[in-house]
Protein backbone atom coordinates (compact mmCIF):
# COMPACT_ATOMS: atom_id res chain seq x y z
CA UNK A 1 0.00 0.00 0.00
CA UNK A 2 2.99 2.36 0.81
CA UNK A 3 3.92 2.02 -2.74
CA UNK A 4 0.64 3.39 -4.43
CA UNK A 5 0.46 5.71 -1.42
CA UNK A 6 3.94 7.30 -2.68
CA UNK A 7 2.75 7.48 -6.47
CA UNK A 8 -0.67 8.72 -6.47
CA UNK A 9 -0.11 11.32 -3.62
CA UNK A 10 3.30 12.58 -4.03
CA UNK A 11 4.20 11.62 -0.43
CA UNK A 12 1.49 13.11 1.16
CA UNK A 13 -1.50 12.76 2.86
CA UNK A 14 -4.15 13.04 0.29
CA UNK A 15 -7.65 11.22 0.51
CA UNK A 16 -8.74 12.96 -2.63
CA UNK A 17 -5.58 11.62 -4.44
CA UNK A 18 -7.10 8.14 -3.78
CA UNK A 19 -9.99 8.45 -5.11
CA UNK A 20 -8.27 10.37 -8.03
CA UNK A 21 -8.52 9.55 -12.09
CA UNK A 22 -7.54 6.10 -12.58
CA UNK A 23 -8.11 4.89 -9.00
CA UNK A 24 -10.86 3.03 -9.35
CA UNK A 25 -9.08 0.82 -12.01
CA UNK A 26 -6.46 0.72 -9.14
CA UNK A 27 -9.15 -0.83 -6.62
CA UNK A 28 -10.62 -3.01 -9.19
CA UNK A 29 -7.38 -4.73 -10.23
CA UNK A 30 -6.88 -5.14 -6.42
CA UNK A 31 -10.05 -6.53 -5.65
CA UNK A 32 -9.15 -9.39 -9.07
CA UNK A 33 -5.89 -9.72 -7.98
CA UNK A 34 -7.41 -10.78 -4.59
CA UNK A 35 -10.31 -12.53 -6.09
CA UNK A 36 -8.01 -14.85 -8.23
CA UNK A 37 -5.43 -15.25 -5.45
CA UNK A 38 -8.21 -16.73 -3.27
CA UNK A 39 -9.65 -18.68 -5.68
CA UNK A 40 -6.03 -20.05 -6.74
CA UNK A 41 -5.69 -21.06 -3.17
CA UNK A 42 -8.75 -23.00 -2.39
CA UNK A 43 -7.80 -25.19 -5.73
CA UNK A 44 -4.70 -25.76 -4.77
CA UNK A 45 -6.04 -26.85 -1.37
CA UNK A 46 -8.73 -28.71 -3.36
CA UNK A 47 -5.71 -30.92 -5.79
CA UNK A 48 -4.25 -31.40 -2.56
CA UNK A 49 -6.56 -32.92 -0.42
CA UNK A 50 -6.55 -36.22 -2.14
CA UNK A 51 -3.52 -38.44 -3.49
CA UNK A 52 -2.97 -37.40 -6.80
CA UNK A 53 -1.06 -40.06 -9.70
CA UNK A 54 -1.44 -37.98 -12.81
CA UNK A 55 1.51 -37.49 -14.82
CA UNK A 56 1.98 -33.64 -14.35
CA UNK A 57 2.36 -31.60 -11.29
CA UNK A 58 -0.70 -31.12 -9.43
CA UNK A 59 0.55 -27.61 -10.32
CA UNK A 60 0.47 -27.65 -14.03
CA UNK A 61 -2.72 -29.69 -14.09
CA UNK A 62 -4.23 -26.96 -12.42
CA UNK A 63 -2.68 -24.00 -14.69
CA UNK A 64 -4.17 -26.31 -17.48
CA UNK A 65 -7.92 -26.81 -16.36
CA UNK A 66 -7.82 -23.32 -16.01
CA UNK A 67 -6.31 -22.37 -19.16
CA UNK A 68 -8.83 -24.82 -21.77
CA UNK A 69 -12.32 -23.21 -20.89
CA UNK A 70 -9.84 -19.55 -21.98
CA UNK A 71 -8.39 -20.60 -24.38
CA UNK A 72 -11.75 -21.55 -25.88
CA UNK A 73 -13.58 -18.97 -25.30
CA UNK A 74 -10.90 -15.96 -26.41
CA UNK A 75 -9.27 -17.86 -29.28
CA UNK A 76 -12.34 -17.89 -31.45
CA UNK A 77 -12.68 -14.03 -30.74
CA UNK A 78 -8.99 -13.05 -31.21
CA UNK A 79 -8.96 -14.92 -34.60
CA UNK A 80 -12.09 -12.87 -35.70
CA UNK A 81 -10.73 -9.93 -34.48
CA UNK A 82 -6.91 -10.01 -36.00
CA UNK A 83 -6.50 -10.44 -39.30
CA UNK A 84 -4.38 -13.65 -40.49
CA UNK A 85 -2.04 -12.23 -42.04
CA UNK A 86 -0.85 -10.57 -38.60
CA UNK A 87 -0.60 -13.84 -36.81
CA UNK A 88 1.45 -14.92 -39.64
CA UNK A 89 3.80 -12.43 -39.71
CA UNK A 90 3.97 -12.29 -36.14
CA UNK A 91 5.00 -15.49 -35.69
CA UNK A 92 7.19 -15.59 -38.57
CA UNK A 93 8.84 -12.66 -36.83
CA UNK A 94 8.77 -13.30 -33.02
CA UNK A 95 7.91 -17.10 -33.18
CA UNK A 96 11.49 -17.52 -29.94
CA UNK A 97 9.95 -14.72 -28.15
CA UNK A 98 6.07 -16.10 -28.23
CA UNK A 99 7.28 -19.91 -26.84
CA UNK A 100 9.37 -18.41 -24.38
CA UNK A 101 6.69 -15.56 -23.15
CA UNK A 102 4.43 -18.73 -22.54
CA UNK A 103 7.06 -20.90 -21.33
CA UNK A 104 7.86 -18.34 -18.74
CA UNK A 105 4.12 -17.64 -17.67
CA UNK A 106 3.63 -20.88 -17.55
CA UNK A 107 6.51 -21.62 -14.68
CA UNK A 108 6.03 -18.31 -12.96
CA UNK A 109 2.53 -18.86 -12.56
CA UNK A 110 3.05 -22.71 -11.58
CA UNK A 111 5.58 -21.20 -8.85
CA UNK A 112 3.14 -18.85 -7.88
CA UNK A 113 0.46 -22.01 -7.17
CA UNK A 114 3.14 -24.54 -5.45
CA UNK A 115 3.88 -20.94 -2.83
CA UNK A 116 0.07 -20.86 -2.54
CA UNK A 117 -0.06 -24.85 -1.44
CA UNK A 118 3.09 -24.38 1.31
CA UNK A 119 2.49 -20.38 2.17
CA UNK A 120 0.16 -17.81 3.36
CA UNK A 121 -2.12 -16.42 0.79
CA UNK A 122 -1.43 -13.00 2.27
CA UNK A 123 2.17 -13.49 1.60
CA UNK A 124 1.90 -14.95 -1.97
CA UNK A 125 -0.41 -12.44 -2.83
CA UNK A 126 1.68 -9.57 -1.59
CA UNK A 127 5.01 -10.88 -3.73
CA UNK A 128 2.87 -12.03 -6.25
CA UNK A 129 2.08 -8.38 -7.31
CA UNK A 130 5.76 -7.43 -7.64
CA UNK A 131 5.35 -8.36 -11.03
CA UNK A 132 4.31 -4.67 -11.99
CA UNK A 133 8.13 -3.92 -10.86
CA UNK A 134 9.30 -6.10 -13.39
CA UNK A 135 6.80 -4.38 -16.00
CA UNK A 136 8.42 -0.81 -14.95
CA UNK A 137 12.05 -1.99 -15.33
CA UNK A 138 11.24 -3.44 -18.74
CA UNK A 139 9.84 0.03 -19.68
CA UNK A 140 12.73 1.67 -18.33
CA UNK A 141 15.00 -0.97 -20.32
CA UNK A 142 13.36 -1.82 -23.25
CA UNK A 143 11.29 1.64 -23.96
CA UNK A 144 13.82 4.09 -22.28
CA UNK A 145 11.16 5.26 -19.99
CA UNK A 146 12.05 7.09 -17.26
CA UNK A 147 10.22 6.70 -14.41
CA UNK A 148 9.76 9.91 -11.64
CA UNK A 149 11.32 10.19 -8.79
CA UNK A 150 8.07 8.94 -6.62
CA UNK A 151 7.26 6.18 -8.81
CA UNK A 152 11.09 4.82 -7.86
CA UNK A 153 10.34 5.68 -4.00
CA UNK A 154 7.17 3.77 -4.84
CA UNK A 155 8.85 0.90 -6.15
CA UNK A 156 11.40 0.97 -3.52
CA UNK A 157 8.78 0.78 -0.54
CA UNK A 158 7.40 -2.42 -2.21
CA UNK A 159 10.82 -3.87 -2.58
CA UNK A 160 11.15 -3.49 1.17
CA UNK A 161 7.90 -4.74 1.76
CA UNK A 162 8.57 -8.14 -0.35
CA UNK A 163 12.01 -8.00 1.26
CA UNK A 164 10.26 -7.61 5.21
CA UNK A 165 8.10 -10.19 3.95
CA UNK A 166 10.87 -12.57 3.06
CA UNK A 167 12.74 -12.02 6.68
CA UNK A 168 9.71 -11.77 9.29
CA UNK A 169 7.22 -14.26 7.81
Amino acid sequence: FAGLWFVQTGGKFSLAALRGPGMGFAYLTLLAATGYSLVDKQGMVYFHRGEWSGPLPIALAYYFLLSVPIFFFFTPYALWRVPRATWFRIWRGQWPRVIGGALAGLLSYALILEALRTASISYVTAVRQTSVLFGALFAAYLLSERPSPLRLLGSAATVVGVALIALYP
